[in-house]
């Protein structure tokens, strides 16, 4: 198969229509198996595929083009990137939510509100305990629960880019502080570098007077360092 060679952006313009294609499917075998709507259990409607919040398509794109991006030049074989798109959604129970067409606008739009905490361990103890991994979602969901806890020098290291390359191995810093009160195109204007969301535009982090913004970009050499990070503050 052809090679593809341009920015992210050209990437995404050229690639959206054919990776739909191919999350239908990947996904027309397992609306059929789950049978009705995982929102409002309707069995009527026609059913459609939605990405889990935090595995959306072009989160997992980016994520399989990591090994293929030089600066902003995005040089990868096409039919190596589409099995790497398709490996991802594998399991595809943690990627895909069977939805009606009216649960799946709701899911899109919705700004969930915070879990508690118990509930937030519990998923994290589970996908720990049963693969040895954790999601993004996860991850930032953990965040948001516990910085408003730590103390200002912990939560003056997530705002540093050199501690958090050498306790993360990420390459952004986990917090990026904004404007308290920020509007959202305010807060899209921060999330941003080089036109790129880095950071969460959804629930902010209020720490008295400070506002944060939470990193997103979370890839499989950083979840390790992430989890023993999470376990010393526990300890």
């Amino acid at each position: 198969m052809a090679s593809f060679v341009g920015t992210f952006d050209e990437f995404i313009k050229y690639i959206n229509p054919r990776v739909k294609n191919v999350v239908n499917g990947i996904s027309r075998a397992y609306k059929n198996e789950v049978g009705q709507c995982e929102h409002c259990e309707s069995t009527d409607a026609v059913l459609e595929a939605a990405h889990v919040t935090g595995r959306e398509r072009p989160v997992i794109i980016e994520e399989v083009l990591q090994d293929y991006v030089n600066g902003e030049l995005v040089t990868v074989d096409l039919e190596v990137f589409e099995n790497r798109f398709i490996q991802a959604h594998d399991p595809i129970s943690e990627v895909i939510k069977v939805l009606c067409r009216p649960c799946h606008v709701q899911y899109d739009n919705q700004v969930k509100s915070t879990p508690e905490q118990e509930t937030i361990e519990v998923v994290i103890k589970n996908s720990e305990a049963e693969s040895g991994h954790i999601s993004n979602a996860e991850i930032t969901d953990y965040l948001r629960r516990v910085v408003p806890s730590l103390d200002e020098a912990e939560i003056e290291r997530l705002l540093s880019l050199s501690d958090c390359q050498g306790k993360f191995d990420v390459n952004f810093a986990v917090l990026k502080e904004i404007p308290a009160g920020s509007d959202m195109d305010t807060i899209r204007r921060y999330a941003q570098v080089n036109g790129y969301n880095r950071w969460s535009t959804r629930r902010p982090i209020q720490v008295g007077n400070r506002m944060f913004l939470v990193l997103t970009q979370w890839y499989e050499g950083n979840r390790g360092p992430f989890l023993r990070w999470k376990s010393e503050l526990s300890a």
